[in-house]
């Protein structure tokens, strides 16, 4: 089957944002809103897909406001930013390393440290937060992108399926 126009190609898009948006808003309370790492992983990767889906949304993308693409962005680049590798000079000197410098400090000279370090303290944390924002960002944008009666739609039938599972 072959989409000849750019409305239908649309049409099509939103409706798959629509049908990811229920099946993850349906999906996250029944599952412990990803608290094992198999349904954390199951939500990230409808979380991706609906951002994948928002930004190749060809008609939407010029309704949405500049600052908030700029705050979508920003949510995933900062992150992303704490976890470039940082010369050991320029790391002993950021705030809240002081404590970590002299053992880091043996550690070095005994050659068991890399010569780079992250600016976070604990990058699995920080990657593992910015995966578990995934599926946030991904709704907000279908949020963004569908039109009015569907996001009622969306909203009514979550609360519907939050008091079904309290």
């Amino acid at each position: 089957m072959r989409i000849s126009s750019s409305s239908e190609k649309s049409s099509l898009n939103e409706n798959s944002i629509f049908i990811i948006s229920i099946i993850l808003l349906c999906i996250a309370p029944l599952i412990r809103s990803g608290r094992m790492y198999s349904a954390l992983l199951i939500l990230e990767i409808l979380g991706i897909t609906l951002i994948t889906l928002a930004a190749w949304n060809p008609l939407h993308q010029y309704n949405i406001p500049k600052i908030i693409k700029i705050t979508v962005w920003s949510i995933i680049v900062i992150p992303c930013l704490y976890l470039l590798p940082l010369p050991l000079s320029i790391w002993q000197n950021l705030p809240g390393h002081e404590l970590y410098t002299e053992s880091l400090n043996i550690v070095v000279a005994n050659g068991y440290a890399d010569n780079y370090l992250t600016s976070s303290l604990i990058p699995y944390r920080t990657v593992s937060t910015l995966l578990s924002l995934l599926p946030v960002i991904g709704i907000f944008l279908a949020a963004l992108i569908l039109p009015r009666t569907k996001i009622i739609f969306l909203v009514v039938h979550k609360f519907f399926i939050f008091n079904l599972n309290n």
